[in-house]
């Protein structure tokens, strides 16, 4: 990745509004203006093409990359002695989070170090209005294994109405839910065709808490990854 994809509140805002001048630079056809909000965009570590695949970013683009996680909203401390520490940031969804947990015991398993979250040019979400098509993130590559591992909470077997949002449609013009399922679908098909192995690893199969969050035992779930992974990949011990 060659900017981020984690952002404060703040800098969410900054984008949005450079975003909307940037489209009326473009509309005005002007050039030297596009070039100098790109430059501010880019001091954000905000790089639409080479990151996310979306080139001519619009306001609907953005959002679409906030409300399918691409994007990630990082809580910024209050505590002047944590906020003096600039290189630490707080993810809002993934700190601590049962995926990247389940991540680092593949990673320990494995012997190696996933590349998190990341995207293959072949691997692409549907087209929008105007033909662009987003690349679609994956949990883990283990890139010298040629293995992808993603991690199915709830929201992935069952229905969950604050992931669901039945009204509110996607790019393809489906609910999340079937967006979800589609895009789930697809990486299990593009990946092997591309010669990557693709695992999904579900909550369940883990002692779980009334909410499905894993109630964690290290070496208890240790144990079931290397299973489940031996089972896949036909590892020796």
């Amino acid at each position: 990745m060659k900017g981020k994809n984690t952002f404060t509140k703040e800098e969410i805002e900054q984008l949005k509004e450079l975003i909307s001048q940037r489209v009326k630079a473009s509309e005005e056809k002007n050039k030297s203006k596009q070039k100098t909000i790109r430059d501010k965009m880019r001091k954000i570590r905000f790089y639409g093409q080479d990151d996310f695949g979306v080139t001519d970013m619009t306001l609907e683009k953005f959002q679409q990359l906030i409300d399918n996680e691409t994007i990630q909203i990082s809580i910024t401390p209050k505590n002047s002695e944590i906020i003096s520490k600039k290189h630490i940031k707080i993810t809002k969804k993934r700190i601590d989070s049962d995926e990247s947990y389940v991540i680092d015991l593949c990673d320990e398993i494995l012997g190696e170090k996933a590349l998190r979250q990341h995207r293959f040019p072949f691997l692409l979400g549907d087209p929008d209005k105007n033909g662009k098509r987003a690349y679609l993130p994956v949990d883990a590559y283990y890139e010298g294994k040629k293995i992808v591992i993603e991690y199915y909470e709830r929201q992935h077997t069952e229905d969950v109405p604050f992931f669901d949002k039945q009204k509110k449609m996607t790019v393809s013009g489906v609910n999340r839910k079937e967006q979800r399922r589609i895009y789930d679908e697809r990486r299990k098909e593009v990946l092997p065709q591309n010669g990557i192995k693709h695992i999904s690893i579900n909550y369940s199969e883990f002692k779980y808490d009334n909410h499905k969050r894993i109630i964690r035992d290290h070496q208890n779930d240790v144990e079931i990854v290397r299973k489940l992974l031996y089972l896949h990949c036909n590892l020796q011990d």
